[in-house]
């Protein structure tokens, strides 16, 4: 029988640009979970292009699920919901402490209420 390879939600505010606690947290995963996880993200622009930029580099295996264009503001709480949707055995949060409004941080809900663990790493910046 095929092993499931583990999931790494990654959900991010478009605004953070604090690369190294994304680089630290994504080095931790890795160590946890080994160079077989896939990070799955939004493909959106700020943490979530960063984490995929640096996972890619090191060749690893990402999954995008990007918010469908023709759902306006909407789009990045579709791809929130799509993500935890496909599950996963952790989630990482790049958002700010306070933010309760952004697809981020309904990710971040969502994940808590199906049973995913998840982290937000402080930002440096």
């Amino acid at each position: 029988m095929a092993q499931l390879r583990p999931r790494v939600i990654l959900a991010g505010s478009d605004s953070w640009t604090d690369a190294a606690a994304i680089e630290v947290a994504l080095c931790e995963v890795i160590e946890a979970y080994g160079p077989r996880a896939i990070l799955v993200h939004a493909g959106s622009p700020g943490a979530a292009a960063i984490a995929r930029d640096l996972w890619r580099g090191w060749g690893l295996d990402d999954e995008p699920h990007p918010a469908p264009a023709d759902l306006g503001a909407l789009g990045g709480r579709w791809s929130a919901a799509a993500i935890v949707a496909a599950g996963a055995e952790v989630a990482l949060v790049f958002a700010p402490a306070d933010d309760r409004e952004s697809a981020a941080a309904l990710c971040d809900a969502l994940a808590r209420l199906a049973g995913i663990p998840t982290i937000r790493p402080p930002s440096a910046g």
